[in-house]
């Protein structure tokens, strides 16, 4: 590259860079030239050399990567789950920070740690923006399993937003109007619609499970309970647990949360992507209505009963002078999410992603004399965007002639009398 060709190259690339910006944002811990030169002068690579866990889990059962105490740096807990916790560490190869989740309990069973290995697996083979990516998997000498993840830059679950939402948190109905928490259920449904086209079913969609970014990312997670397609089914859902664990991530018999369960799911029948099209919509009726589509039940049981059995209320009989009232058109497709026959419901995630994007463009279905209303006004105001002059001349000139016409002809007819 000539020296001119270079001077415009480089003029070219700093006039993309925002100029408020004077100090990078990263971090380098590479050494200066003369110690890499010293140590690769000494250096083994097979010092550095790590074998694969899953082929060290065939060969003889055991499973070590004594690299991990030197690689990564275990940091405070950032949360956890039905079988894991999640610990914030450093990358000291790469200068950054990654969430690192390992099992809980010791020793974990054969179950527990092959379900944590597809967990794994899966979310690393589904690549997409609103799924974490995995950089990582392995047991350290301790016999320890782990993943690495991507560290997901915020601290606000959908669950934390329904919560302050449901107590009138005044600045959270400020930021997550109807219109944007619609939004977020959209970027779920087309995260499932990927995955279902994946054969991956999650079956585990609920507040707890989606995660909101400070500009805009959302994440769906915890794929832990994903069936896969072609695997066998899991038996059905085990009575007795006590209700107040009915919203967590329960591994065995009780494959999900039964909270946002659909029926077939709670039955141990085969679950398809209309059952994460259910749990779904329970979450949307929750998030516009601020209540559970099947209320407070009283125990585990009912609860059962109640997703088997029980019609929930109409979202949009909810009404509170904060959160107002559930439009009608979202409240009908909450209906039909809810549907106790798959076969009713929407047939994936992308036609219920496409009910709500038109809602949002305003093509209200007329479903009754207020959304018959809706309709006429949102035709009119497209028509005013559309065909400002023309819908001017309508709404005044016109009428204005036709009033001038009208007093011309009784101003006549009163001269010629």
């Amino acid at each position: 590259m000539s020296g001119v060709d270079r001077s415009e190259a480089v003029h070219a690339a700093t006039a993309i860079i925002d100029p408020s910006v004077t100090t990078s944002v990263l971090s380098f811990t590479v050494p200066p030239p003369e110690a890499v030169a010293e140590t690769l002068s000494r250096f083994d690579p097979r010092s550095a050399r790590r074998s694969s866990l899953m082929s060290s889990l065939e060969r003889d059962g055991s499973a070590s990567s004594p690299l991990l105490p030197e690689r990564y740096e275990l940091g405070p807990l950032l949360g956890q789950g039905g079988m894991g916790v999640v610990h914030l560490a450093k990358d000291r190869d790469l200068a950054r920070p990654v969430a690192l989740k390992q099992l809980k309990g010791t020793p974990p069973s054969a179950d527990v740690v092959e379900r944590f290995l597809r967990e794994a697996q899966v979310t690393a083979q589904l690549e997409h923006p609103g799924i974490v990516p995995v950089h990582d998997v392995g047991a350290d000498e301790a016999g320890h399993f782990y993943y690495i993840m991507r560290l997901v830059r915020g601290d606000q679950t959908l669950r934390r937003v329904t919560d302050l939402l449901r107590a009138g948190d005044e600045e959270t109905h400020r930021n997550f109007t109807l219109e944007r928490r619609v939004k977020v259920i959209q970027q779920i449904a087309l995260i499932l619609h990927y995955a279902h086209t994946r054969g991956v079913v999650h079956r585990d969609v609920k507040p707890e499970n989606i995660m909101l970014g400070p500009y805009g990312e959302v994440y769906l997670l915890d794929w832990g309970l994903a069936k896969i397609a072609g695997s066998p089914a899991e038996e059905p859902v085990e009575l007795g647990t006590p209700l107040g664990a009915v919203s967590e991530t329960r591994a065995g018999r009780l494959v999900g949360t039964p909270l946002y369960m659909a029926p077939e799911q709670a039955r141990g029948a085969e679950v398809s992507p209309r059952t994460d099209v259910y749990s779904l919509t329970a979450v949307l009726y929750e998030l516009l209505s601020l209540h559970h589509y099947l209320g407070e039940p009283a125990s585990l049981q009912a609860l059962l009963d109640g997703i088997n059995e029980r019609v929930p209320a109409p979202a949009e009989d909810y009404y509170s002078a904060r959160n107002g009232r559930v439009p009608r058109a979202l409240s009908k497709a909450c209906e039909r999410g809810l549907a106790k026959d798959p076969a009713a419901r929407f047939a994936s995630t992308l036609e219920l992603e496409n009910a709500l994007q038109r809602w949002s463009e305003g093509e209200t279905p007329v479903l009754c004399p207020a959304t018959l209303q809706l309709w006429i006004l949102d035709r009119w105001r497209r028509a005013i965007v559309r065909h400002p002059v023309v819908v001017a001349m309508t709404t005044f000139v016109l009428p204005t002639l036709g009033v001038l016409a009208l007093l011309g002809y009784l101003g006549w007819t009163a001269f010629s009398r």
